[in-house]
């Protein structure tokens, strides 16, 4: 790895990675980032950003206690006392591998439904649609899979936008009536 300088990471972004180290979204090239610019303010005798600091501080405190602490969500008028979730010491450092599927916003989610639709309209069987999505999103197939069931209905208007609004041809509505038989709300008589 090459040696990180203070001018080559900006206080907000370090700001910006201590963030996701903390909520677990941080990639590990990033939290390796920071603390490679620690390690190199210390060996050159430099002052260390007061936000990187923190962040190291942040990263020990999560390690010594066996977690970080999070404040659950209060109802009204109410105040919750912080909970302790409990984190390794790669996860403290934001170098664990992330679980799960990667955060993506719901528009971008309905883009996804709509591609698979498109895919679907083009003859592709559901497996084929979706993998073939999941390799344009870089993301896996059940990302994929859960944003169609999710936006499903609202595919078709991505697709109908993407397309500027032209008709459908005899194959897709027949198609359509395929994709979606049996799902309520999905009128698919009309061109």
């Amino acid at each position: 790895m090459s040696m990180a300088t203070p001018s080559d990471i900006s206080d907000p972004q370090i700001t910006l990675i201590a963030s996701a180290v903390r909520g677990g979204t941080a990639e590990k090239e990033d939290a390796l980032r920071l603390l490679e610019l620690f390690c190199t303010c210390v060996d050159e005798r430099k002052p260390i950003p007061s936000q990187l600091l923190d962040h190291v501080r942040d990263c020990f405190r999560a390690i010594l206690d066996g977690g970080r602490y999070v404040y659950p969500e209060p109802t009204w008028g109410e105040s919750l006392p912080p909970k302790l979730k409990p984190c390794s010491v790669e996860t403290a450092l934001g170098l664990a591998k992330r679980k799960g599927r990667p955060p993506a916003e719901e528009q971008v989610r309905m883009q996804m439904a709509g591609e698979v639709l498109d895919y679907r309209l083009e003859g592709e069987s559901h497996e084929v649609a979706l993998e073939k999505i999941a390799e344009l999103f870089e993301c896996g197939r059940s990302v994929i899979a859960e944003a169609w069931a999710e936006h499903m209905g609202i595919a078709i208007v991505v697709v109908q936008t993407n397309r500027s609004f032209s008709p459908w041809t005899p194959i897709e509505m027949e198609r359509l009536r395929k994709i979606y038989d049996g799902v309520p709300g999905v009128i698919t008589t009309s061109g």
